[in-house]
């Protein structure tokens, strides 16, 4: 893995469920200030969680970072080889390829991946359903 992280805009929101550092995260229902993984190739993400969070702490009301902007660490969901293509968040927030399917777009795939749960280097462009690049 080459690079690393040059984060842009980052916020501070609740955990409203346990949550994985360096996975996307989208909007827990209609409760703007809580986040939750991703929990289908179809949801719309908000950004990557810089930190994790476990059950107690979302009992305790545990605030994470999640970056929305910037060159930003993923957890893949498998092998990724192409350089330069869109991903998307999967059902446990990790990134995967976009595909031929109309998908949120999570960012621009910039380093690959050799396994599941590789750490790889996305350029945060988070947006509506985009066809794979």
């Amino acid at each position: 893995m080459s690079g690393g992280m040059t984060l842009g805009i980052c916020k501070g929101y609740k955990a409203g469920a346990a949550v994985t550092a360096y996975r996307a995260v989208k909007f827990s229902s209609n409760v703007g200030d809580t986040v939750i993984h991703t929990a289908a190739l179809g949801d719309q993400p908000l950004g990557v969680a810089l930190e994790s969070a476990t059950a107690g702490d979302v009992t305790n009301g545990r605030i994470i970072n999640v970056c929305h902007t910037g060159i930003v660490m993923v957890r893949a969901s498998g092998v990724m080889a192409t350089i330069g293509i869109s991903v998307s968040a999967d059902a446990a927030g990790r990134a995967v390829a976009s595909g031929a399917t109309l998908n949120p777009r999570l960012g621009v795939l910039l380093t690959p991946a050799a396994a599941l749960d590789d750490l790889v280097a996305v350029l945060l462009s988070i947006g509506a359903a985009s066809a794979a690049s």
